[in-house]
């Protein structure tokens, strides 16, 4: 058996069409991302810290900068859906 996170936010059952679709808007009512109940990750909150802290110093020193979708390279595992390539200029 192996739990796929990475497809838990796309079941089409539970957020339509579009459920493949990258949407920042979108609302998780139970996010599995860090666990969920009591097994719930006690270190989320500093994950979450950590990365909002990362994300706005980063535009803050680089407020412009554009993505080579063309030579971007996707990432196709069983435990990882992602890039494993993204050229960026800032």
């Amino acid at each position: 058996m192996l739990l796929l996170t990475g497809a838990a936010g796309r079941d089409e059952r539970k957020y339509g069409e579009d459920a493949d679709r990258f949407d920042i808007h979108r609302r998780f009512d139970n996010h599995v991302s860090f666990g969920y109940g009591i097994h719930f990750c006690i270190g989320a909150a500093l994950a979450r810290m950590e990365g909002r802290i990362a994300l706005e110093e980063a535009l803050k020193r680089f407020p412009e900068w554009k993505v080579d979708h063309e030579a971007a390279v996707r990432l196709h595992t069983s435990t990882v859906r992602g890039w494993i390539y993204v050229p960026v200029s800032v």
